[in-house]
C-alpha cells in the first residue's frame, strides 16, 4: 500500500507494501562521482495468519525491488528506483532492508576480464585485442540499469580501456571518469547520469546556461530556487575552500592544480603532472588519464563552496546534477554564487502518527537535503567549468 504523508508526498517500496507491509521510515541518498546511490527502509507487518505466513517468505525470498517516490503537488516529480537489497532484518512484525539503488548486484560484485578477439594484423598474423572503447556504448554496456549520458566523449575511438579483473562498477567509474574534461557523473536513484557542468541540457531536456538572466526571466525560471521560501533553512556554507575562488585579479583559480601533459620525454610515453604530481603513462592513454585527475576534484576535493538546504514541507523540483539559480534575499548574503550544480540529495521520509518514530534530528517527519555547489563568481562562469 502507498503511504501519503500531509504533503502529498507518496513513496511504496515493491514488492513488499503490496504484501502486507507498510514501511515507517524510508531513507535514501545520492551523490555526484563513484558511490552508487544507496538507503535503508524499516517495514512494519500488518497482515495474519495465512497472509501474514506469505508476507514473511516473500521477505525472505527477495533480493530486488523498486521504490516508487511520486510528489503530488503540481508540477512534481515521479521518481522510479530500482534496489538491490543486501541485508535483511525481521523480529517478529517489524523487518528492516538496507539496498543499493541499482537492480543488478553482478555490477558491483563479480570480477571479471573484458571479452577479447583474435584478429588478423596487416601482415596477416594472429593478434588479441579487447578493451572498452570511451564511448556511451561502452558505458551502457558495463551498467545495465537506466543511463542519461549527455555528452559525448573527447577520446579517440582506438583509445581502450582493459577490464583486467574488475567488477563492471570500478570499470564503469573510470569510463565516467575519463570520458570528457570538466564533467560530472553519478550513480544515482534513477540510475546513471553524465553530463557537462554546465551541458546542453539539463533532466527536463532544457538548454542550461551560464547566464543569470536566462533563470531570471527565460525557459529557465522554474529551476530558480529562493532562500526562505522555498526551504525551511541553510545551513552557512563551506568555508574549507581554496581562497583562490574569492581572488578577483585571479585568472584562473585552479591554474595550480590543472594538470600539464609533457609528450617530449618518449615517443610511447608522457608524464602528466601538476605541481605536486607526477605520473608516467602510455600516450594513448595521456587524456584519458588526463580527464580522471581533472575530474576527480569535483567530487574529491574542498575547492568548491559548499552549500545544505533543507526542504521539510515538500519535494524541489530539480535533479541530481541540475544547475539551478539561487537568488537570496539578502543581497549582502555571505555566498557569492548565484549559479549552483546539485550535487547531492538525502531523503528522509517517516510515517506520521501512531507513535511509529520520533522524526529527523530536528523533530521533522520529512525531510530532504540538498548540497548545492558554488558555480558562479560575480556573474562569471569558473574557468575550469566550462569547456
Amino acid at each position: 500500500m502507498k503511504y501519503t504523508n500531509s504533503y502529498n508526498i507518496s513513496a511504496e517500496v515493491k514488492p513488499f507494501t503490496d504484501s502486507g507491509f507498510i514501511f515507517t521510515k524510508l531513507f535514501l541518498y545520492e551523490e555526484l562521482g563513484g558511490e552508487v546511490a544507496y538507503g535503508k527502509c524499516d517495514l512494519l507487518l500488518t497482515s495474519s495468519n495465512s497472509d501474514g505466513e506469505e508476507s514473511i517468505r516473500l521477505f525472505d525470498e527477495t533480493t530486488t525491488g523498486v521504490i516508487n517516490l511520486e510528489d503530488g503537488n503540481p508540477g512534481g516529480l515521479i521518481r522510479t528506483i530500482p534496489i538491490f537489497i543486501y541485508k535483511k532484518e525481521r523480529n517478529n512484525n517489524d523487518a528492516k532492508i538496507e539496498f543499493y539503488c541499482i537492480g543488478d548486484k553482478d555490477f558491483f560484485i563479480t570480477k571479471r576480464n573484458e571479452i577479447r578477439n583474435i584478429v588478423l594484423d596487416k601482415e596477416g598474423y594472429e593478434k588479441e585485442v579487447g578493451g572498452w572503447p570511451i564511448t556511451k556504448e561502452s558505458i551502457e554496456s558495463l551498467y545495465k540499469g537506466k543511463s542519461d549520458i549527455r555528452v559525448n566523449s573527447n577520446i579517440l575511438q582506438d583509445v581502450k580501456y582493459d577490464q583486467t579483473y574488475e567488477t563492471d562498477y570500478d570499470a564503469c567509474k573510470k569510463l565516467c571518469l575519463g570520458y570528457k574534461k570538466n564533467t560530472v557523473f553519478c550513480f544515482g536513484w534513477e540510475g546513471l547520469m553524465l553530463k557537462d557542468i554546465i551541458g546542453d541540457y539539463n533532466s527536463f531536456g532544457k538548454h542550461e546556461d551560464k547566464s543569470i538572466t536566462a533563470y531570471d526571466d527565460g525557459i529557465l525560471k522554474d529551476m530558480t530556487i529562493y532562500e526562505g521560501s522555498d526551504f525551511c533553512n541553510t545551513t552557512p556554507y563551506n568555508d574549507i575552500f581554496d581562497k583562490r575562488l574569492l581572488n578577483n585579479s585571479a585568472n584562473n583559480s585552479w591554474e595550480e592544480s590543472e594538470y600539464n601533459v609533457d609528450y617530449s620525454i618518449s615517443k610511447d610515453f608522457v608524464v602528466i603532472s601538476n605541481y605536486d604530481f607526477s605520473m608516467i603513462v602510455d600516450k594513448d592513454q595521456a587524456e584519458f588519464v588526463s580527464n580522471m585527475l581533472e575530474n576527480k576534484k569535483y567530487s574529491e576535493s574542498n575547492m568548491f563552496m559548499r552549500m545544505e538546504i533543507t526542504y521539510t514541507n515538500k519535494a524541489p523540483l530539480y535533479k541530481i546534477g541540475d544547475v539551478v539559480r539561487y537568488r537570496a534575499n539578502n543581497r549582502k548574503t555571505k555566498f557569492p554564487f548565484s549559479l549552483c550544480l546539485v550535487q547531492s540529495n538525502e531523503l528522509l521520509m517517516i510515517s506520521e502518527g501512531d507513535g511509529v518514530a520520533d522524526g529527523d534530528k530536528n523533530g521533522f517527519p520529512y525531510s530532504w537535503k540538498v548540497i548545492l555547489l558554488g558555480l558562479v563568481k560575480d556573474g562569471e562562469i569558473l574557468k575550469d567549468t566550462v569547456n
